[in-house]
């Protein structure tokens, strides 16, 4: 089953994951929590975190709008999915604009959507639901709130 997370920008839905998942052995993925201002990717069964954001020193960046995202935190981040498969939850926070603009984490959620075997938990903001769910032809999911969370 594919559940989307889905709720305004800044309203506590990566916080509520973190929740969620603190304490729990079957939990995987990425979460990305602003820390101090600064986006972080954190490996949600580990808790490893590292910068999201690009140095001004970086020349690969993924630009997104005002953002510019490291490639290399990227690609990091799509190892440890990549490495999550199957294993239990798989959260992935979250797919959005980056993806939208085949980037991010495009090629392994693809690739997580042909072989995932467990329970996939997608966090997407609203307003970008029905084109997720078109641009990666989504057919079975249940879009919840960070409410519903403590149900799962």
């Amino acid at each position: 089953m594919i559940y989307i997370l889905s709720g305004p920008i800044q309203t506590g839905k990566t916080t509520s994951l973190v929740k969620w998942s603190a304490g729990r052995s079957d939990v995987f993925g990425i979460l990305t929590p602003v820390i101090n201002g600064k986006r972080f990717f954190m490996d949600a069964h580990s808790g490893k975190q590292f910068e999201m954001e690009a140095k001004d020193v970086e020349l690969e960046v993924v630009s997104i709008g005002r953002f510019k995202f490291s490639r290399k935190a990227f690609e990091e981040a799509s190892q440890i999915l990549d490495h999550s498969i199957s294993k239990g939850w798989l959260v992935i926070d979250e797919i959005g604009p980056v993806e939208l603009n085949k980037q991010g984490f495009y090629e392994v959620l693809n690739k997580v959507l042909k072989n995932h075997s467990s329970h996939l938990l997608l966090v997407v903001r609203e307003g970008l639901v029905e084109k997720v769910i078109e641009l990666f032809e989504l057919n079975r999911y249940e879009v919840i709130s960070k409410d519903q969370l403590a149900r799962l």
